[in-house]
């Protein structure tokens, strides 16, 4: 499947030089060349392409959790978040391998984690934000919590794809999160 998203992002992704420019400009600390925000957005609209998710959230969830910093393996206390989306911790090194050999692996990784809290929240975005930072003990909690600063990570993430999707134009969106 990576390989089809690496194929994808390579021949059939459009980026323009503008969507270049205005991605950098959401995030010039870490975007410091056109090549590598094309990467990044080549990466995130194949992997959300594929996994019916939505690029800009993916664009979005990479700045939070690494600062699009590809091979990121952030320490948690039961193992490492891994991959420049870094979905899930795992104690599995293989796990933590796939999700940071390539940016489309690590786009592809964390895309289909956001697609499979999508299904399990039944394609409410903020109830799949939550279980992508926190699982279904943070859905729970901020179910009952809502105004907890804990439960404030979805809004984080909608508020930078809303910065990215009004700097990007080509962005494909999904039914699942417009």
């Amino acid at each position: 499947m990576i390989a089809l998203v690496e194929i994808i992002a390579a021949l059939f992704v459009v980026v323009t030089d503008a969507d270049i420019n205005q991605l950098r400009s959401t995030a010039p600390m870490y975007l410091k060349t056109d090549a590598i925000a094309d990467q990044h957005l080549r990466a995130a609209r194949a992997a959300a392409f594929v996994t019916g998710t939505d690029a800009d959230m993916l664009l979005a969830i990479a700045h939070h959790e690494s600062r699009y910093v590809v091979t990121e393996a952030t320490p948690e206390t039961n193992g490492y978040s891994c991959g420049v989306m870094t979905p899930e911790p795992t104690q599995a090194k293989g796990a933590c391998l796939l999700a940071t050999s390539s940016m489309a692996a690590g786009y592809f990784v964390g895309a289909a984690h956001l697609a499979g809290w999508l299904r399990a929240c039944n394609g409410r975005v903020r109830c799949a934000l939550n279980g992508y930072a926190g699982g279904y003990r943070l859905i729970r909690f901020c179910a009952e919590h809502e105004k907890d600063r804990r439960c404030t990570t979805p809004d984080v993430f909608l508020q930078r794809a809303r910065w990215i999707r009004g700097s990007t134009s080509g962005t494909r969106r999904s039914r699942s999160t417009s």
